[in-house]
């Protein structure tokens, strides 16, 4: 994917002198910035989770959401990628932080009726590479949860840490991982 192999870092001034597609690859190198702030663990790491996930950014920095728009892409397919990119590169968080999971893995999870997934997710979706959960997830078998949404490929498990990866392919050799989402097209 362009936006995790690219290494520039630019951002966006006056966007009256540019033509679209100036426009189009000054904002990629926005996103770019967080996506790699993000995967080195930088120490801005936290402000491109939220400003990605959590929907927040700094006054005169253009919001994740209407970087997507000018690009034409679903900021959710763009998450999701990002939370499979955790998993593959086995990322572990330990300061939990604030993202709404995409109606469209609210709407997948709920059609599976696994009691209590839905939270379940939510809290691995905020927490990639979490091992234990919350004293309030006592009353939930958990386990059970875990094991029905990994089979389902909801989520993906190396040891004890777990990853929502949206749909864990089954082989991972040429696979296409945009067209595995394509009705965000």
């Amino acid at each position: 994917m362009i936006l995790l192999a690219a290494t520039r870092n630019l951002s966006v001034s006056h966007t009256k002198d540019c033509s679209y597609e100036e426009i189009e690859d000054q904002v990629i190198a926005i996103i770019r910035k967080h996506v790699l702030n993000i995967l080195s663990r930088g120490k801005l790491h936290m402000e491109s989770l939220n400003w990605l996930f959590a929907r927040s950014s700094r006054p005169g920095e253009f919001d994740y959401t209407d970087c997507c728009d000018l690009l034409d892409v679903h900021p959710d397919l763009i998450r999701i990628r990002l939370q499979y990119e955790f998993y593959r590169q086995q990322l572990v968080f330990t300061d939990k932080f604030t993202g709404v999971l995409p109606p469209v893995l609210v709407d997948e999870v709920a059609t599976l009726h696994i009691q209590d997934s839905v939270k379940v997710v939510q809290q691995i979706w905020s927490n990639p590479g979490t091992d234990s959960f919350p004293e309030e997830f006592k009353k939930i078998d958990t386990v059970k949860v875990i094991e029905c949404l990994s089979l389902e490929g909801i989520i993906a498990i190396n040891g004890e840490r777990m990853y929502i990866t949206g749909r864990t392919p089954k082989n991972p050799q040429n696979f296409n991982w945009s067209r595995y989402w394509n009705f965000y097209d």
